[in-house]
């Protein structure tokens, strides 16, 4: 796992698993067309679920999140287009 991947993990770990009781299964990035060459922003789609005691809930929920990210920070962008919408296809 690369930087970027660990700071990226880090950051949806600390936002959405306080608690340790949710279970990432998949998570996926790709950098997309924005203004701000500087900091690109990406688009990562997360799949994730409860864990109840060891065992991992069988029913899963997803979402598309935007971050940007650099050497040194990640944090997230664009919630206006990912906080009360479905996942894009």
């Amino acid at each position: 796992m690369n930087k970027n991947q660990k700071q990226l993990l880090a950051l949806l770990e600390s936002t959405f698993n306080p608690q340790d009781d949710v279970h990432f299964l998949a998570i996926a990035e790709t950098q997309i067309q924005v203004y701000d060459k500087e900091r690109p922003v990406h688009q990562v789609r997360v799949a994730l679920t409860f864990k109840e005691g060891d065992t991992v809930n069988p029913y899963y929920d997803g979402t598309d999140l935007f971050v940007t990210m650099d050497e040194n920070s990640i944090q997230f962008c664009l919630e206006k287009d990912w906080a009360d919408g479905p996942p894009r296809c």
